[in-house]
C-alpha cells in the first residue's frame, strides 16, 4: 500500500561559485612571458634574435621588468580584495549597531508622542524602512541626531533662533554620544569599503592593460623563434619548448576579441526567397484569370 503522505525528496543545495581573487588567465600569461623573456636573454639566443629578427636585449629586458610589475599588480589586487572584504564585514557590524541605537531613540519618541502628538513621530522615521540603502540610513541617523542634539551655530545662538533639543525620556547625553559615534563608525566603514572597491577596480584595469601589452610583445619573440628554429627540424624541439611554442607544428598565436566584420550580402537569401514566392503567386493568379476569360469567350464561327 502506497503512503498517502510520501516524504518529499530533499532539494539539493544550490552550488555556489567561488571566485578567485586573481585572474588565472592573467597569471598564466605573465608566467609564460617570464619563461620567454628568460630564454631570450640567454647568450645562445640573444645574439641571433637581435641580428636576425631585430629583437634587442633592451626589448627583452623591458618585457621581463613589466612581468615583475604585473606580478606586483596582481598582488595588490589581492590586497584590495581582502581590504574590501574586511571593510564589508566592518560595515555590516556598524550598520547593525547604528540601527539598534536608532530604534532605541525611536522607542523613546513613541513613549513621548504616540498618545499626544503622533505626527511628530515622522521626524523620527517611526514605521519607515530606515535601511533601504547606505544613504537612507546615514540621512535618518543624522536627522535624528540633529533633532535631539542640534549642531552648534554661534550666529543662530546669538540671534536666539537656534532650534532647541528635543528631550526624550531616557535619552541621556551618553545615548546621544552613542548615536553620534555609531553614525561616524558606519560612515567611516562605508567609505572604507567604497575606497577598497575603487582601488580593486582600478587595479584590475591597470593590470589588464599591462598583461595585454606583455602578451603582444611575448608573441613577437615567439614568432621570431618560430621562424629561426622551424618545427620541421627535430633538433629545434628543445629550443621551441623553451620559448613556449609547439615543438612539432607552427606557432599560431590566439588573439581574443579581434573580429573581422563579415560583409553582408547585397540581397539577403530570405528576401530573395520571398520575392520568388511572391512572383510565383502573381504569375499563377494571372494565368488563372486568363484561363477563365478564355472559357467565357464564345467560340468564333467558321466561315463556310
Amino acid at each position: 500500500m502506497t503512503d498517502p503522505n510520501p516524504t518529499p525528496e530533499p532539494v539539493p543545495a544550490a552550488k555556489t561559485r567561488k571566485h578567485n581573487l586573481i585572474n588565472q588567465k592573467q597569471q598564466q600569461s605573465v608566467a609564460l612571458a617570464e619563461q620567454v623573456s628568460t630564454a631570450a636573454a640567454k647568450d645562445e639566443y640573444a645574439s641571433t634574435l637581435e641580428t636576425g629578427h631585430e629583437i634587442a636585449p633592451d626589448f627583452t629586458a623591458q618585457l621581463a621588468a613589466d612581468c615583475v610589475t604585473a606580478r606586483g599588480g596582481l598582488g595588490q589586487i589581492v590586497e584590495h580584495a581582502v581590504a574590501k572584504r574586511v571593510a564589508t564585514g566592518g560595515k555590516k557590524g556598524t550598520k547593525k549597531t547604528l540601527k539598534r541605537v536608532i530604534r532605541g531613540i525611536q522607542v523613546a519618541a513613541k513613549q513621548k508622542y504616540a498618545g499626544s502628538q503622533p505626527a511628530i513621530l515622522k521626524d523620527y522615521y517611526v514605521g519607515e524602512k530606515i535601511d533601504a540603502n547606505e544613504d537612507t540610513l546615514t540621512q535618518v541617523g543624522t536627522a535624528i541626531l540633529d533633532k535631539i542634539s542640534p549642531p552648534a551655530d554661534s550666529a543662530k545662538a546669538v540671534k536666539g533662533t537656534a532650534p532647541a533639543a528635543d528631550v526624550l525620556p531616557g535619552v541621556t547625553a551618553g545615548k546621544i554620544a552613542g548615536l553620534s559615534g555609531a553614525l561616524d563608525a558606519y560612515t567611516a566603514a562605508w567609505s572604507a569599503q567604497a575606497s577598497a572597491q575603487s582601488d580593486k577596480s582600478k587595479g584590475h584595469i591597470a593590470v589588464a592593460a599591462l598583461v595585454n601589452s606583455i602578451d603582444n610583445r611575448r608573441r613577437i619573440v615567439q614568432f621570431a623563434v618560430d621562424g629561426e628554429w622551424p618545427f620541421d627540424d627535430v633538433a629545434n624541439a628543445p629550443i621551441r619548448r623553451e620559448f613556449g611554442i609547439p615543438a612539432n607544428r607552427p606557432f599560431i598565436a590566439t588573439v581574443k576579441n579581434v573580429q573581422t566584420p563579415a560583409v553582408a550580402p547585397v540581397t539577403p537569401p530570405a528576401a530573395v526567397k520571398r520575392k520568388v514566392v511572391k512572383a510565383t503567386k502573381v504569375t499563377k493568379a494571372v494565368a488563372k484569370v486568363k484561363k477563365a476569360g478564355k472559357a467565357r469567350k464564345p467560340a468564333k464561327k467558321r466561315k463556310k
